[in-house]
């Protein structure tokens, strides 16, 4: 039986956008959004996630080359997370109607924007967190996705003979 390599197989996933991250260190960073998904919690919330990838050439405030390095932004619309989740999609360009139509485009109209970010750690120290700054000068906004066409009208029912002219839409 061929080896497999676990190790290239993880490396190459960070690179082309898939989990597991590598946490930045915190600090102020330029990069991009490389890879995004959409999905429920543990809990049942609905969810979305963007991998957000440093650009070459970032350095974390100690001096240490963070270029490449990754940090998911989840959005959880859990009865206690759902204001941070709206803000941080709001931000990101998606909006309400566009969850509501196809949550899964939705979250990849982020793919590819480029946005600078700060990483903080959580008051206790246990959690790292990604705070949104401002789109990279120059990056376009997201995409809308295509209007969600309006469903289809129920039959409209035939008019008696000579009743004049029948529209149907």
């Amino acid at each position: 039986m061929p080896s497999f390599n676990f190790s290239d197989a993880f490396e190459s996933a960070v690179e082309d956008g898939f989990g597991p991250s590598t946490d930045l260190v915190p600090g102020k960073y330029r990069g991009k959004f490389v890879s995004a998904n959409a999905g429920t919690s543990a809990a049942g919330d609905p969810k979305l996630g963007f991998m957000f990838k440093a650009d070459e050439g970032s350095t974390a405030a100690d001096g240490t080359d963070v270029s490449g390095d990754t940090l998911w932004l989840n959005a959880t619309f859990s009865e206690k997370a759902a204001p941070f989740a709206a803000r941080d999609c709001r931000k990101l360009g998606i909006t309400a109607a566009m969850l509501e139509s196809d949550m899964a485009a939705a979250a990849q109209t982020v793919v590819g924007q480029a946005w600078s970010v700060e990483v903080k750690l959580s008051k206790d120290g246990q959690w790292t967190n990604l705070y949104l700054g401002k789109p990279a000068a120059g990056a376009a906004p997201a995409a809308a996705p295509a209007p969600v066409p309006a469903p289809a009208s129920a039959a409209v029912p035939a008019a008696e003979e000579g009743a004049g002219q029948v529209w149907s839409i």
